[in-house]
């Protein structure tokens, strides 16, 4: 009788622990079902970096698609590029801002994707990094204006007034820049630094010697409207001709103190451009740091 009752009490002893059990691992998988990560939040994260991913495509293909279509023009100069050849070169400047960006989607998408903290903290890294940069540039442009004026001042008389026929790249950027801005020339001297370019120097046997480059001038197409005339600055760097003669015919001040002055001039669009570049980094710090804490709250909840 003794050993029937002890074992009717370890039978029902052993079903209380197996219904125990059973409700534990329900317990468990609901909490597993629940979620504690925002769809909104997850999708909206994830549809801004496919968004910037897609611009970094279309950046890197515009990039390599100028690129080869310059390297014909270019094809007689060395194949070596210094940082001042890559800044003027805009086809590399497209593969590397795009790769840029395209690194940094990949991140935050698959992160998002995929609840990875991890991927979500460096993506989130990278744009303080970034953030960070641009503000020290900012301050620093602003703090040490005079200095900052001088040397790029003396880095693009080195390199190119100097380098402006040899470089297809840097004639078309500095082309489209005296013409913007209608300038001539870098420093304080304006229009007169054009003298320490082979082929526009007084002293040089070309056909180009004592001119400037036509987008020094105030009408560069005169005879034509679609075409410009390359020859209509030609003369201006002889001793026998006055700055305010050659002031008729071409713009005779330096481009860094005229992009300066139309900086000046239009502050509040300068302005709005910036929020325009920083208001997406921002949002996706905020949108990264959201997520990451999320997914860290659930884990916490589920004990893992």
């Amino acid at each position: 009788m003794g050993s029937s009752s002890s074992t009717a009490q370890t039978r029902s002893s052993g079903q209380r622990e197996r219904g125990r059990g059973r409700l534990g691992d329900v317990n468990r998988k609901e909490r597993r079902d629940e979620t504690f990560v925002s769809p909104w939040v997850k999708w909206l994260m994830f549809s801004f970096n496919m968004l910037f991913w897609l611009i970094s495509w279309v950046l890197i293909a515009i990039g390599i698609w100028a690129y080869f279509a310059t390297q014909q023009y270019n094809s007689g100069t060395s194949d070596t590029k210094s940082l001042f050849d890559i800044f003027f070169d805009i086809s590399l400047l497209f593969i590397i801002f795009g790769s840029v960006i395209f690194l940094l989607a990949f991140l935050g998408a698959i992160g998002s994707l995929r609840e990875n903290t991890c991927l979500l903290k460096t993506f989130a890294a990278f744009l303080i990094i970034i953030f960070l940069a641009e503000v020290a540039i900012v301050i620093a442009v602003f703090a040490l204006s005079a200095t900052v004026r001088l040397k790029l001042q003396d880095i693009l008389k080195e390199e190119a007034v100097r380098d402006y026929r040899d470089n297809i790249n840097t004639q078309n950027v500095i082309d489209w820049f005296q013409e913007t801005f209608e300038c001539c020339g870098v420093g304080s001297t304006g229009y007169k630094i054009w003298e320490e370019n082979k082929y526009f120097n007084c002293s040089s046997q070309g056909f180009e010697a004592c001119s400037v480059p036509y987008s020094c001038c105030i009408d560069p197409y005169t005879f034509d409207s679609e075409v410009a005339n390359t020859r209509c600055g030609a003369g201006v760097l002889e001793d026998t001709v006055s700055q305010a003669e050659a002031a008729a015919i071409i713009h005779t001040n330096g481009c860094v103190d005229a992009a300066i002055q139309t900086a000046k001039d239009n502050m509040f669009l300068i302005g709005g451009v910036g929020v325009g570049i920083v208001i997406p980094q921002l949002l996706g710090i905020l949108l990264a740091k959201i997520l990451w804490s999320q997914i860290e709250d659930q884990k916490a909840r589920w004990g893992g």
